[in-house]
């Protein structure tokens, strides 16, 4: 198969944002200067490879013994330490993390969005999911978005609507449960005052945020649709157009401030049942939305058991709910069958055994995965040995080329499965379609926090597209595009129903070594969350590498048709890979700050002298911070 050399992967997003962010890097000088972890500004450059040289950007490790916080950006990390020194739990600081994150990263998730959250519990020995995933609204219906046929240019076979009304307006919106979750993570696991807990995200709000190059090009790319909204346009944007680092600008958001204020004091109650709740409804009724009083009033967060898988011996928790945790936990299932310890990063079996068995995955994640409480999903037939133990026979016996042959392995969408796990599953197999659902690039955060006392946060959350809906409301509040996440045709596992989860690509996880926490890990990026994480276990478990040379090492993503290959990897594994049958894109990691081709990665390793060992992704504007 044919490799393709890019500096991005081929959208017309991409190109738009890699013009804008050229064009603000070239004044700026200073491409890799918004990339941090550890405070170090610029990054390390580390030169590797025999064939010729490649640039890799490296961190030095956060380990400290105190508490620390992994956070997509500088504020999000340093409001959750605050809480650490101030005598808080890790719950204490993912949720102030995760309210900083919906004031400064509108782009990427907001209080108006949903998540899921994994908790171990050292007062209980063990872990506890808290879910608060976006809901279909009562007043939902399988047929409300018309479909005009398969998106034009998709590489995933996904549907376009009428109007993008599923993506875009008011009509998009899910009920959200982002303050539900986070108030009841911090009822049952916090120790500080909810109000200062929210401290750090109220002041930010007020005050308002300095844009960064980042937030200058996806602004000016989404720019024509943050017009459409007067609120949205005139908090999210400088006089109608993106603003511009270079001059400091900040973007002050008061209606957002008040209203995380006012979830401080009253625990959400005036977000799910009083004025901000009344405001938010009237607002997204007269945009022809169908949210009601009743739907965030009646909303509750999901507080339970995780769901579990192995890998090398260690047990593997994430969510309940439907996510991308579930398709990551059937992919290490299939590579548990494979010794990946043997091999090492110049090894080209190790990294088509990784795309093998994520694409055989994703196939089953489009044909089968939906709403456990609202249609039969095999989830126990996906996870069961016996089946991995057959599509482990697979990846050993079928052509490579078969994994990249037009519509495989997204023949889901066109109603033909590439296996059936339903032979292995309790359940009674149904009829019904495919999951076509495209989670986007953007739209998330993660965030991971430990405390000295041994409890371990990994939270994921997000507003679905970028911008969400591209509708703020007069709270101040953006509105999640949540109603996306399912799939507009009726009649399959993930078709719209009323009060219905949809798909989600989120996907936080905690391994344990026996009934011990060693590592919490999860992603920003869409669909594309879903490799990184799969990734960052195996580099974890089967090459010892820290948390932070797990989060940094070069990459693949196979949500694709094509499949993204880091240029880190190496010219000798690209070309055998090709050799092998394999359609793939060689992806610049320098030139992939806006996460077009990789997922944004971040984990916390717990050892068992009570080390805290921090990794995040050195490409990215992140920041790990302990003492």
């Amino acid at each position: 198969m044919p490799v393709t050399k890019a500096l991005e992967p081929r959208s017309g997003f991409a190109v738009i944002c890699a013009v804008i962010c050229a064009v603000i890097c070239a004044f700026a000088c200073t491409v890799t200067d918004i990339v941090s972890s550890s405070r170090q500004y610029p990054p390390r450059l580390a030169k590797e490879g025999s064939m010729r040289s490649r640039q890799i950007v490296t961190r030095e490790e956060v380990a400290v013994r105190g508490g620390a916080v992994a956070a997509t950006r500088y504020h999000e990390a340093q409001a959750g330490v605050e809480c650490l020194h101030d005598g808080g739990t890790a719950m204490d600081a993912a949720v102030a993390a995760a309210f900083v994150a919906c004031v400064i990263e509108p782009f990427n998730t907001s209080i108006g969005g949903c998540g899921f959250l994994l908790v171990h519990d050292p007062a209980t020995g063990r872990p506890w999911s808290v879910e608060f995933p976006t809901r279909a609204p009562v007043a939902a219906r399988p047929d409300m978005f018309r479909v005009l046929g398969e998106a034009p240019g998709s590489s995933l076979g996904t549907w376009t609507v009428e109007h993008d009304a599923n993506s875009l307006g008011c009509l998009a919106t899910g009920v959200p449960g982002t303050v539900a979750g986070l108030v009841e993570a911090h009822r049952r696991f916090g120790r500080l005052p909810l109000h200062r807990v929210v401290e750090p995200a109220v002041h930010l709000a007020r005050r308002g945020f300095r844009s960064d190059v980042v937030y200058d090009a996806i602004a000016a790319a989404y720019r024509p649709l943050l017009r459409r909204n007067e609120l949205a346009a005139s908090r999210l944007l400088v006089n109608g157009e993106a603003p511009l680092s270079l001059l400091g600008q900040r973007l002050p958001q008061p209606e957002l401030a008040d209203a995380i204020e006012q979830i401080g004091r009253d625990a959400g109650e005036s977000f799910h049942r009083g004025d901000i709740a009344r405001a938010i409804v009237d607002d997204v009724a007269r945009g022809g939305g169908v949210l009601s009083v009743d739907d965030l009033a009646t909303y509750r967060p999901i507080v339970g058991d995780p769901t579990w898988g192995s890998y090398r011996g260690k047990r593997v928790a994430t969510t309940s709910s439907p996510s991308g945790g579930w398709t990551v936990l059937q992919a290490l299932q299939i590579l548990d069958r494979f010794d990946l310890g043997a091999t090492d990063r110049d090894d080209p079996e190790r990294w088509h055994l990784l795309i093998a068995a994520l694409r055989h995955s994703f196939a089953d994640r489009y044909a089968y995965l939906g709403d456990r409480d609202a249609a039969a999903v095999p989830l126990a037939g996906m996870l069961a040995d016996a089946y991995a133990d057959e599509l482990a026979a697979l990846v050993r016996t079928e052509p490579t080329g078969a994994l990249h042959t037009e519509h495989q392995p997204w023949t889901a969408f066109a109603d033909t499965p590439l296996h059936d796990p339903w032979p292995h599953d309790p359940g009674d197999a149904p009829a019904g379609s495919g999951t076509p659902t495209d989670g986007g690039r953007f739209g998330t955060v993660h965030v991971n926090a430990a405390d000295r006392d041994g409890m371990l946060v990994s939270c994921t959350h997000t507003i679905g597209d970028v911008f969400g809906s591209k509708v703020m409301v007069g709270p101040g509040v953006l509105l999640n595009s949540g109603m996306q996440w399912f799939s507009p045709l009726p009649g399959g596992p993930n078709s719209i129903e009323a009060g219905k989860r949809p798909l989600a690509n989120m996907a936080p996880v905690l391994v344990y070594d026996g009934d011990r926490p060693v590592l919490g890990a999860g992603a920003l990026g869409g669909r594309r969350i879903i490799s990184a994480v799969t990734q960052v276990v195996s580099d974890v478990i089967d090459h010892r590498r820290s948390p932070q040379q797990a989060c940094e090492s070069p990459r693949i993503d196979a949500s694709e048709r094509v499949t993204f290959v880091a240029e880190g990897v190496g010219d000798r594994v690209v070309e055998a890979l090709a050799a092998r049958g394999h359609r793939v894109e060689v992806v610049r990691e320098d030139h992939d700050h806006l996460g077009i081709a990789f997922a944004n990665a971040s984990a916390i390793g717990l050892g068992p002298d009570g080390l805290i060992r921090c990794g995040v992704d050195a490409r990215r504007p992140c920041e790990a911070i302990g003492f």
